[in-house]
């Protein structure tokens, strides 16, 4: 991943953490959208609930899609993380 990529990744990972603060109640549907200038170069989509969150982000150049899911504990640190990547088209 390029450097770009990864900080994408890592700064809408950070968003979604924050999305999901342990206070919440219920699930959140949320959408993240990354721009440079006009074009859409990435997208996020995910849920997120006080203790479980689950995204899809996609990249447009090259079409990549990385899937995250992440459990917290009921005091809200991340006690599990997985992340997946593969092709966007399947």
């Amino acid at each position: 991943m390029t450097s770009l990529r990864r900080t994408l990744a890592l700064g809408l990972g950070l968003v979604a953490q924050v999305a999901a603060a342990p206070h919440a109640q219920g699930v959140e549907p949320a959408v993240f959208r990354a721009r440079i200038g006009r074009d859409t170069i990435a997208v996020e989509t995910g849920s997120y609930a006080p203790r479980h969150t689950e995204s899809s982000l996609l990249f447009r150049a090259p079409f990549v899609r990385v899937v995250t899911s992440i459990t917290r504990s009921p005091a809200g640190a991340t006690c599990h993380h997985d992340a997946a990547r593969g092709s966007a088209s399947g």
